[in-house]
């Protein structure tokens, strides 16, 4: 990754999906970039247990094909983000999500971003987000 393509991802969220929108960037770009960074940094960070990275580039390629037939694209396109292991999500195995609690993320959401890049390690959370049930 250039220092040039690099930068694109220290954006604010609101801009690189402006900049989605009106094409100034695609989303598989972006999909593409984070999906490198997370390949150079995930071994020391540690931040993602799983990584999606055919069904994010999907995604992306999709969005761009809405984008190029004029369809309006939420506030998040081409935003991709990572889901928290506890959530349920097809065709993604959760690590730490409860049995009894089937989550899934709406697909309302998936179709609103850039792509689901993969789950996030955040496991010590888990039990607060059940504690009432």
């Amino acid at each position: 990754m250039s220092a040039a393509d690099a930068a694109i991802l220290d954006w604010s969220i609101p801009e690189i999906a402006r900049l989605v929108r009106v094409g100034d960037v695609s989303a598989e770009e972006i999909a593409r970039l984070s999906l490198e960074r997370i390949a150079q940094q995930n071994g020391r960070l540690g931040a993602f247990l799983t990584v999606q990275a055919e069904q994010t580039i999907d995604a992306a390629r999709d969005l761009d094909e809405r984008r190029s037939r004029g369809e309006r694209l939420g506030p998040l396109a081409g935003v991709p983000i990572g889901i928290k292991d506890a959530l349920c999500l097809e065709g993604s195995p959760a690590t730490a999500g409860p049995a009894g609690y089937p989550l899934e993320v709406p697909r309302v959401v998936r179709g609103a971003v850039g792509g689901v890049l993969g789950r996030g390690a955040h496991r010590e959370l888990v039990h607060v987000a059940f504690a009432g049930k």
